[in-house]
This record gives C-alpha cells, structure tokens and sequence, in this order.
C-alpha cells in the first residue's frame, strides 16, 4: 500500500505532561473492541478498575470522564495511568492515534496530524515555506473501500490545483480562498450530473490567470452588492456560540467574537489586516491543512462545496477570533495565534455533533452560500 503524508508529519512527538493542554480532556475517549477484548482480562485491582470505568451502551464504548471532564486514566500529572500499567501496546486505537489521522482511497492511505493538538498546531502553523507531500510505500492493509475512480482521480487533480492556488503567494490569502471557493462550486456543477471528465474544462478555466482576475472581480462586485459581509460575519459567529461545547475557555472567546465583530468598521480591519502580514503564511497552512483533510472526502458523497465551504469558514471563523484577541491590546503574539487555532480545531473537528451541524449549514444555509462568503471573507 503507498502511505502520502504532509512532509511535517514524521517530525511530530508528543511533549506528554509538557503539554499545555491534554487530549485526554474535554471529551469522551472511545474504545475499540479489540481493545476492550484484552480489557476485560486484566486480572487484579487495575483489572476492576477498567471494568468500573468503562461505559458500553448503543453509542459505543468508551471512558468515563471525571465532574471536570478528565479521562479517568488521566492523573494529576497528566500522565495516562493505562498506559503505566499496561504499556503503549494496549492503548484503544483513540488514544495510541491521537492526533494522527487518515482516509484511505484503495491502494492509497492518506495521514496527517490534527491542529487540535497544540504541539501538532506549532508544527504546523509556524511552517513558512509551501507545505510539500511524501508518498512511500508501507505495509498497511489495503483497504477494501469502493470508490468511483474516474471521480477519484479529477477530485485528485482538482486538489493538486487547490494547493497551487493556495501556496501562491503572489496574491493575498483572501484571494486565494475565494478562488478556492469558486473553483469547488464550478466543479461541483458536474459532479451533480455525473460529467465527471468535464471538470477537466474547469481545471483549466481556472489555470488561466486572466479568467481568474475577471471571475474573482466578478463575484467580489456581485458579493458586496448583495450582502452585508459584517452582518454575515455575525451570524455565522452566531450559530458556532449554538454547538457542543468542549472546552469552557472557548465560550467566552466566541462570545467576544461575535462582539468585536459587530464593531469592526474599515479602518480597523485594514489595521488588523496590516498587522497580520507577516501571519498570511499560517492562514495558508490552515486552508491547506483542511483541503488536505476533507476535499478528497467527496469522492464518498459527492458534496465537495460544503467540505470546501468548510475549511473556508473554518479559516474565516479562526481569523475573527484572531481579531478579537488582537483588538483589545493591537497585538496577537504567535502562541495565542497557535492556541486559537487548536481551540477551534477540538471544538469542531472533535465533535460529530458540530461537524454534522457544519455539514447542514454548509449544504443548505443561504449564510454559507458562496455569495455570503465571499462578501464575510471581504
């Protein structure tokens, strides 16, 4: 099997009690069944102490948490006392994963690691040169999964195209989302009536710098004129201060978005702009990062516009919350910048609740039209 992973993603440790924050925290751990097999043979008092703290019921398997959302294996040194009796060998697949992820596409599995972990965030976001892709290959088990390969192999091309766009540092970041935006929503088109070699056509539309300059042009006039960018802003800010909460700390930094925002006038944001030139690179690598994560999930569910509409609010959401920080004192050091960012990521990406409301919104809310994001994103 070939293994294609970000050229980052080997240079990950975890830093364990060093950590500023712990990933068994804040949310439930689920257990695989291969791993509650050998749980339920631990012999002694470790062995009851399993038994009493795991939970089976329809939803799965999985710990419980303590009154102030610990994993009960997580002691006062942050440390996994599960992984002291047992060994790294027998944790669940959650905990021994954790932050990295994958998909797989047939004979190809793709990995990463998640901006929800902080230290996987500094990795990530303090990169400053175009983010590349290794490909090897490993021993992993082909996946059996069945994909249409046709649409397989133009959502692949399409994606590469994304990641040009995206790492073209020629133009500002705004820009380039918003053809990111418009690129997916014209593929799209032709995913829905199955013309799956015609999104080759768009691909090239979109290599063509003069179409580009007059399609972005066009729409930017089309979204300023149609809708309020500040009053949108609002409101999607609004419908995140809605979903499952994982951490307490984010409450009250979303709530302050959504206020700052509402007070944002031109002068200001030209002055958050500026102050931010030098962090247009960590918002790329935070388009890329969802690109790379969620674009190629379309080939399941042939809804490539809202996983696309995702990253770009994803992106927008973390860069209001940015200003909001910034706002009070006119500065945002890099490791609130790093710890913003991995907030949002634990919030949303770790919650099936959030991502399906995501999901909903992104398919059929008029807020999340394209239209409604580019006039936010302005």
């Amino acid at each position: 099997m070939r293994v294609k992973v970000p050229d980052y993603y080997k240079e990950f440790r975890c830093i364990a009690k060093d950590c500023k924050d712990s990933c068994c925290a804040g949310w439930e751990v689920d257990v695989d069944e291969r791993a509650q097999e050998y749980y339920v043979t631990v012999p002694g008092e470790f062995g009851r102490r399993l038994k009493d703290s795991t939970i089976i019921d329809e939803d799965g398997i999985r710990f419980t948490l303590t009154p102030n959302k610990r994993c009960c294996f997580l002691n006062d040194c942050n440390l996994c006392d599960l992984y002291t009796a047992l060994g790294e060998e027998h944790l669940c697949d959650t905990c021994a994963e954790f932050p990295r992820f994958y998909e797989c596409f047939g004979d190809l599995k793709e990995k990463g690691i998640s901006l929800s972990c902080p230290t996987a965030a500094d990795l990530i976001l303090r990169r400053t040169e175009p983010l590349i892709w290794q490909v090897q290959e490993a021993d992993d088990e082909i996946s059996l999964n069945e994909i249409d390969y046709d649409l397989y192999m133009q959502l692949t091309a399409a994606r590469e195209q994304c990641f040009l766009v995206l790492q073209d540092r020629t133009h500002d970041i705004i820009w380039r989302m918003i053809v990111v935006l418009l690129f997916s929503n014209d593929i799209q088109k032709y995913i829905y009536k199955g013309k799956y070699k015609k999104i080759e056509k768009v691909r090239n539309q979109y290599a063509d710098e003069d179409f580009l300059e007059k399609q972005v042009r066009k729409w930017m006039k089309k979204a300023a004129k149609h809708v309020d960018g500040v009053e949108n802003r609002t409101e999607l800010l609004n419908i995140y201060t809605k979903f499952e909460v994982v951490n307490a700390e984010w409450v009250d930094i979303l709530a302050k978005a959504v206020s700052d925002n509402e007070c944002m006038d031109e002068k200001l944001a030209e002055k958050f702009t500026a102050y931010l030139k030098n962090q247009q690179i960590a918002y790329e690598q935070i388009m890329v990062y969802f690109t790379y994560r969620y674009f190629m999930k379309a080939v399941y569910d042939y809804d490539l516009i809202s996983k696309v509409k995702f990253g770009v609010v994803s992106t927008l959401v973390i860069r209001c919350v940015d200003y909001s920080q910034w706002f009070l004192k006119q500065e945002l050091p890099f490791e609130d910048f790093i710890w913003l960012a991995h907030l949002y990521s634990k919030e949303i990406e770790h919650s099936d609740e959030n991502m399906d409301a995501l999901a909903a919104y992104c398919g059929s809310d008029m807020r999340f039209h394209v239209e409604a994001l580019i006039a936010s994103l302005l």
